[in-house]
């Protein structure tokens, strides 16, 4: 049986905590019972992601629902910053 895995490092400085606990909560609930996800703070300045799914068909949702959130995060932060200038 074919496993698949991706780590995707996020390099963000001192919002990682932030990243952090915006992504942690989909650790818990994942999209389906063919793949995980865990997310881990390293180094405190780096959030890593970890997907794993048994088949290729969930690990690219999987994959699609990690990335979509980080895009949602980064929105989320640059309104916030351009309203804090």
């Amino acid at each position: 049986m074919a496993v698949f895995k991706a780590v995707i490092k996020v390099n963000v400085g001192e919002d990682a905590a932030v990243l952090y606990k915006a992504l942690y909560p989909e650790e818990n609930s994942p999209p389906s019972h063919r793949s995980r996800m865990s997310v881990v703070m390293a180094g405190g300045e780096e959030v890593r992601v970890t997907v794993i799914s048994s088949d290729l068909a969930s690990f690219r949702a999987a994959l699609n629902s990690v990335f979509r959130l980080l895009g949602a995060v980064e929105s989320v932060k640059s309104v916030i910053y351009e309203r804090h200038i």
